[in-house]
């Protein structure tokens, strides 16, 4: 209504529906379909066909001005549905290998994830001709014959995109370990005419870390973590096929250290104040270490077997490389020292099993500096890994 001179008229309708419009407080907010986004996280994702055969995909959507649009409707589909399928929840099931498209829709927006099936497949040891590989090649696997395990954890040099960089722990390399290990692995084949097993991360330790926990190691990415899974069940063939063909075996893990005293640093999974025990406290741990079967099978105090005169450290110094715990230098004191980590403690014989396992701690300077000096340690480490299981095994421990 409105009020002239001469009286009260109705107004128009079509003049009312415009003042209100006028007046109206404030705009309807904007929906994704008016200049906003849809994004699908994560856009990349890894299944692995036996093991993780499902994710929960979301969207998120977003108006002009940046701001969550909540409770959305969302649509799902699969454009590969022989690969996965996707339910109407985000969530999408493996059902085959290869690489799919899933598509989420909302009120004219869409938004894709790829999503990758993996079948993998079972490591070979009896195929001693050829590497084998994980996915992408990060992982390496050579067989080998002989009743010994090599393994190189941070040498790799590999950084991928779809692999975050992890953000704590360790991230250093241990240079030039992954060319050690293969000259050392040369050198096995050349004195014995076989091979021992090995196994190399090509990853950089800045994208998994083999030697810790998987939640360390690969902090939360499917790929990482399906890396460090197939490095471990590469090292668990190699145990396994040892085992079959000689009834024991032995683990060497080769790392790289940056300590400021140049000397190989053995890990039995022994403290440097426990290597430091008068002799028969020491021999008391033999149970808490690495090569608790060595012992048990060489019939060889843990004493003799980590610091006496046929200790693997001892035979190493004797031959050009210092090292400790050995019997020129049986414990490291106050000195930095380490004692051996995850690999070692899962696939090495403290906690049972007829493998056992020593880490190797590698300086830098006249021993990885060079191809020179890697390749004269090569030969040193396969003449003392022979005298000292020769001294506790006994001659022919090569054979099966």
């Amino acid at each position: 209504m409105r009020c002239t001179r001469r009286g009260w008229h109705p107004l128009n309708p079509t003049l009312w529906a415009a003042v209100l419009a006028v007046y109206a407080c404030g705009d309807p907010p904007a929906g994704p379909d008016e200049g906003g986004t849809l994004v699908v996280e994560p856009e990349h994702w890894l299944l692995v066909l036996g093991e993780s055969e499902s994710v929960d995909l979301a969207a998120v959507a977003r108006d002009a001005q940046g701001r969550p649009i909540p409770e959305i409707q969302l649509d799902w589909r699969s454009l590969d549905p022989h690969v996965v399928t996707a339910d109407p929840t985000g969530r999408v099931s493996a059902v085959s290998a290869g690489m799919a498209t899933v598509v989420a829709t909302s009120r004219g927006l869409s938004a894709e994830a790829v999503v990758e099936v993996w079948d993998r497949p079972a490591p070979d040891p009896d195929a001693v001709d050829a590497s084998q590989f994980g996915r992408e090649h990060y992982i390496e696997y050579m067989p080998g014959a002989l009743p010994l395990i090599l393994s190189a954890p941070h040498g790799g040099v590999l950084r991928p995109d779809e692999i975050p960089d992890r953000t704590w722990g360790v991230t250093a390399a241990d240079r030039e370990t992954v060319d050690q290990a293969l000259r050392v692995r040369d050198a096995f084949v050349h004195a014995f005419g076989s091979a021992p097993h090995l196994v190399i991360s090509h990853l950089s330790r800045a994208k998994l870390d083999p030697n810790r926990e998987v939640d360390e190691a690969a902090q939360g990415s499917p790929f990482a973590d399906l890396a460090w899974s197939e490095y471990h069940e590469f090292v668990e063939a190699a145990r396994e096929s040892v085992v079959a063909s000689h009834g024991w075996g032995i683990y060497l893990d080769l790392h790289g250290h940056g300590h400021d005293i140049q000397r190989v640093e053995l890990g039995y999974l022994l403290t440097a104040e426990e290597l430091g025990l008068p002799e028969a406290a020491l021999d008391g741990l033999a149970a808490e270490t690495t090569v608790r079967d060595l012992v048990a099978r060489s019939g060889t105090p843990l004493t003799e077997l980590v610091r006496g005169p046929n200790s693997l450290g001892t035979w190493l110094a004797s031959l050009g490389t210092p090292s400790v715990p050995s019997a020129p230098d049986p414990w490291p004191g106050s000195d930095p020292y380490f004692r051996g980590g995850y690999s070692t403690a899962r696939h090495g014989s403290r906690d049972g099993g007829s493998v056992s396992g020593i880490q190797l701690e590698l300086h830098f300077e006249g021993l990885r500096d060079g191809a020179s000096s890697r390749q004269a340690f090569a030969l040193a480490l396969v003449q003392a890994v022979d005298e000292f299981l020769t001294a506790h095994l006994g001659p022919g421990w090569e054979m099966p």
